[in-house]
């Protein structure tokens, strides 16, 4: 059985309240539309969950594609240290059937 969508507390709606779509004047690709479309159906409590994996998510690949952008050298510090790693064995190749 479901739980309820009822919210509670400062933003509960009541018997007169109605919930409308927001329009955002951004284009979305029809994956992502279809994605959202699904989620809306999970529970508001699922729905927060999704949304606040989504955004850690987004904000860690940021901040990773940042770090890269702005520290050139890092990329080349890293890839250096991963060359390292496979020739000194500390690298194995991870199959699917290993997770």
């Amino acid at each position: 059985m479901r739980a309820s969508r009822q919210r509670t507390g400062p933003f509960a709606l009541d018997a007169h309240s109605c919930l409308r779509k927001i329009t955002y004047n951004r284009i979305m690709t029809r994956s992502l539309e279809q994605a959202f479309e699904v989620a809306s159906q999970l529970t508001y409590d699922e729905q927060d969950a999704l949304a606040a994996q989504m955004l850690r998510e987004i904000a860690w690949e940021k901040r990773w594609e940042s770090a890269l952008t702005d520290d050139p050298e890092q990329l080349r510090r890293l890839v250096e240290e991963a060359r390292e790693d496979i020739e000194a064995g500390r690298v194995r190749e991870l199959h699917a059937d290993d997770i």
